[in-house]
């Protein structure tokens, strides 16, 4: 969308540059020519009196000038937004614009399949859904977004959140490996066999506990591959490579239910993973803000964890 105040035009258009990658695909999604977008990119470097974007053969790049302009326009941009929402909502209707975002795994199987349906039942909306890693949030965290679905430890006391059904985890791996490598009776067995670890704030310190009873053992686990990436680790352990530890009941599920995945350890538990949403705090949320975040939490409720 172009606006008729040039100086907020201009914010908008570096803001959706940025967000793109490419001045290409920010004038496909404004509705204007790259002309118009490069035309506006230049007249705010003349007006700061500094280069904020180089073109190169992969695209463009921000200058260091570039992440200070982009952090101020990332707020500008989402005031004005929000200021749109309010005041188009004063009807109470549903519509607008949102910002979503979620660690990579659940945007790829779970929240795109959410926003498709949400935008589906409410045709005035439109919904930005961003992959997002980081674990820690603050009011001035850049990447903060209107909601933001995070995983691990809450210490924002200056955010919004609401706490919902915890995920639990588990170790897995393939029939096959299970089978041509030594049995695994104990939590310590695992040093002997090649471990797929999930690389995760909330699992520094990995603690089980027997299912049964109140024992807990806290173990240091002899690991030459870690990763942030579910799927990378899952995929591993599909194609028989090691014992994936702390996966998602969720994301691993129809593997176990097909035969394709087996619980190691099954009578051990893994500490769940904490989740919530998170949000600013305003006096006023617009009905879509209100509509949305319900939404997402009743969504949430309906996966199962079984």
């Amino acid at each position: 969308m172009i606006y008729k105040n040039k100086l907020v035009n201009d914010w908008v258009i570096f803001y959706t540059v940025v967000e793109c990658g490419s001045l290409s695909l920010a004038a496909i999604k404004l509705g204007t020519s790259v002309s118009t977008i490069s035309k506006s990119i230049a007249k705010t470097e003349s007006l700061l009196g500094a280069t904020l974007l180089r073109r190169n053969s992969r695209g463009i790049e921000m200058t260091n000038s570039g992440h200070s302009a982009y952090k101020k326009a990332k707020s500008i941009v989402s005031s004005i937004y929000s200021l749109l929402s309010e005041i188009g909502n004063d009807t109470g209707s549903i519509r607008g614009k949102i910002r979503f975002s979620a660690p990579n795994v659940m945007c790829e199987k779970i929240a795109n399949q959410w926003i498709f349906d949400y935008i589906n039942e409410h045709k005035e909306v439109c919904v930005d859904l961003f992959s997002r890693e980081r674990s820690d949030l603050s009011v001035n965290s850049p990447e903060f977004d209107d909601l933001v679905l995070k995983s691990g430890v809450m210490n924002s006391p200056d955010l919004v959140h609401c706490k919902l059904a915890p995920i639990p985890l588990v170790m897995c791996a393939s029939p096959d490996y299970l089978n041509e490598n030594d049995e695994i009776t104990d939590l310590h067995d695992l040093n002997n066999h090649s471990v797929l670890m999930l690389n995760h704030p909330s699992l520094e310190d990995l603690t089980f506990m027997k299912e049964r009873g109140d024992t807990q053992k806290t173990i240091n686990i002899n690991t030459r591959l870690i990763s942030n990436n579910v799927t990378a680790i899952v995929n591993l352990a599909l194609d028989g490579k090691g014992i994936c530890v702390a996966s998602p009941h969720w994301f691993i599920r129809d593997y176990l239910n097909s035969g394709k995945l087996k619980v190691v350890l099954p009578d051990w538990k893994i500490p769940t993973l904490d989740i919530y949403l998170v949000w600013r705090y305003r006096e006023y949320q617009s009905p879509l803000m209100v509509s949305f975040r319900k939404y997402i939490q009743q969504k949430w409720e309906e996966l199962s964890f079984g």
